[in-house]
């Protein structure tokens, strides 16, 4: 919200079929419209299921928590509330534009999945910073 404009942030949210936020692009300058192009490739994802849940059969734990799965790194976060939920999914957001992650905000559980595509040391220690 800007609050001295009184005015919400322009933004896109799809939930799936549980309410789980699956994706959120929130602008930061309200002039500038969301990135629907990206928008809609995550709604095809989302719709064809190519993110599924962790599966823990032949997986493996790293030092700091990451669970890796072939090519796939993942780590879940548990937040303490919904506004810091929604702070931490405003900071993933901006920061997912151009790099190699994704992220899946649990609104109910006040959770946010982290996941990242080939093994990206430097991206992960980014986030674990990030995200404390």
């Amino acid at each position: 919200m800007i609050k001295d404009l009184h005015l919400l942030a322009r933004s896109v949210m799809i939930l799936d079929k549980k309410d789980i936020i699956r994706y959120m692009d929130v602008v930061s300058e309200l002039t500038n419209p969301p990135d629907y192009a990206r928008a809609k490739e995550a709604l095809k994802n989302i719709a064809s299921e190519k993110i599924k849940p962790v599966e823990h059969k032949s997986c493996a734990y790293d030092k700091k928590g990451w669970l890796i799965k072939g090519n796939l790194m993942y780590k879940v976060i548990n937040l303490r509330s919904k506004e810091e939920l929604l702070l931490y999914g405003e900071i993933l957001n901006i920061l997912s534009h151009g790099k190699n992650f994704d992220f899946v905000v649990d609104s109910k559980e006040k959770k946010i999945k982290l996941i990242v595509e080939n093994e990206d040391p430097g991206l992960m220690s980014m986030l674990d910073r990030v995200i404390i």
